[in-house]
């Protein structure tokens, strides 16, 4: 019995062999390729779902049992672009300037009054087009210690310093250090700013036997509505502002910017 057992076990392994080789035979060759079509090769259920890649689960061929072939044609998976919709286009505008403030002649009254400044006078009115923006007055002359305003202007222009042709005009700013020395209340009042006004007004500067500064019973700047001493201005320099600006009580003299004055030619 020992040679048969020993001649079947060498037919076994000769046989095996020859099995192997068989089967390797019947393996399909999948390409390396990466351009060709990949397929699983052993599972039918892996093959159909490949199927968009050309997969096909068949015996076609020199196979004697269905595989997984790349028989069919790829089909690409097209991905349809998805459209975003535009952002909103967000347009930041400049900031808009604010318009400027207009200057309010309101403004120029209240601090005039303040500082003891006659509201317009000397035969002009307080508002009008003078040709300086904002509030002014004068430090001397007939138009000393009276204010003036010319509405058109805004806050910005009306802050502005004046040109140095006002200035040699003698206009300032109501804050101006010269107006609360020379045009407040208690301050001296100037005999300059008579002459001033009564030459402009066509009155005579003195005379009649009197000269036009005197120790007279009046303060401050006066002249007469009739009589020698009519049309002629007189004035006393002693007085202060509050009082050259009083009404007098002499008969026959009044102040200047009195309606009964016209001694014009």
């Amino acid at each position: 019995m020992a040679p048969f057992t020993i001649a079947c076990a060498v037919f076994s392994v000769a046989n095996a062999a020859d099995f192997d080789e068989y089967a390797m035979l019947q393996m399909p060759v999948v390409a390396a390729d990466e351009d060709e079509c990949r397929c699983p090769g052993y599972y039918e259920e892996q093959c159909t779902a490949e199927a968009a890649q050309g997969c096909v689960w068949s015996d076609q061929g020199s196979s004697n049992k269905p595989w997984c072939q790349c028989l069919g044609v790829r089909q690409d998976v097209v991905v349809n672009p998805v459209t975003v919709p535009p952002l909103p286009v967000i347009v930041t505008l400049p900031p808009q300037p604010e318009p400027p403030l207009a200057y309010d002649c309101e403004t120029c009254r209240e601090l005039a009054t303040s500082v003891g400044l006659e509201i317009g006078g000397a035969g002009h009115a307080f508002i009008g087009d003078y040709g300086v923006n904002g509030c002014y007055t004068y430090t001397s002359g007939q138009y000393g210690c009276h204010a003036y305003c010319v509405n058109g202007a805004t806050v910005a222009e009306a802050a502005e310093s004046l040109s140095s042709s006002d200035l040699d005009r003698g206009r300032v700013r109501l804050d101006d250090p010269e107006v609360s020395g020379q045009c407040g209340p208690t301050a001296p009042y100037d005999c300059e700013t008579c002459r001033e006004l009564a030459t402009s007004m066509g009155l005579e500067i003195g005379g009649a036997g009197y000269d036009f500064i005197g120790d007279y019973d009046a303060n401050g700047c006066y002249t007469y509505t009739s009589g020698r001493y009519g049309c002629h201005a007189y004035c006393v320099n002693s007085g202060t502002n509050a009082e050259a600006a009083e009404p007098l009580s002499s008969s026959g003299k009044v102040r200047l910017d009195d309606p009964e004055v016209s001694c014009g030619n």
